[in-house]
């Protein structure tokens, strides 16, 4: 992308004004308008911004590797059977280019499918496991409410933002690590954006 954004802001530095000054052998023009913004737009075209506050779109040219037309006055007929040939070869490159982007969004369906659905089946086995671990505490306390309940606590830490669960209910941690994880699939796996 960096490559792309160079070759775009050397279109801005040729722009037309500056590139006949420069021809003629004079200094650039007070009135070229100096480019401070450059974006790329959906259609491909850059939308350039200048010092003034005026945008400009400029094309970067032709970027199709298809064959230039055969001119009218080419006659000869071996001439003519190269450029039929060139242009199948072109149109069966674009052919695979089209399968090859096919099966890849294809398998990323399919992939983003199992991924789904083995999120899913990890935070429910881990909504199980944290049901299971609140039960078995709570027959603990039922078998024997006079006692005094024992100082195990199972503690987690994360970093970063330092989130700390601690409790002595193995069930709780089980269950906030689920949701945790499905919370973080959500928000950085699951989302989809769109490509022009």
């Amino acid at each position: 992308m960096r490559w792309v954004q160079i070759a775009a802001l050397s279109l801005v530095l040729w722009h037309p004004a500056v590139a006949s000054a420069q021809a003629a052998g004079g200094s650039v023009p007070a009135a070229a308008p100096k480019a401070v913004d450059v974006k790329f737009l959906p259609d491909g075209r850059l939308a350039i911004t200048h010092a003034d506050g005026t945008v400009t779109t400029t094309s970067l040219g032709k970027t199709s590797l298809e064959p230039p037309p055969l001119p009218e006055w080419v006659k000869d007929a071996d001439t003519n059977a190269r450029f039929l040939v060139s242009m199948r070869a072109y149109y069966d490159y674009q052919t695979s280019g089209f399968e090859h982007r096919r099966r890849v969004f294809d398998w990323q369906l399919l992939s983003a499918r199992l991924i789904f659905v083995t999120v899913l089946l990890l935070v429910a086995i881990g909504m199980v496991f944290a049901a299971i671990q609140f039960q078995v505490g709570l027959r603990r306390r039922a078998a024997a409410p006079d006692e005094k309940p024992v100082d195990s606590v199972t503690q987690i830490e994360l970093a970063m933002t330092s989130v700390k669960v601690a409790s002595p209910v193995l069930g709780v941690v089980i269950l906030v690590i689920s949701l945790a994880f499905f919370y973080l699939y959500l928000v950085y796996v699951y989302p989809i954006e769109e490509i022009l």
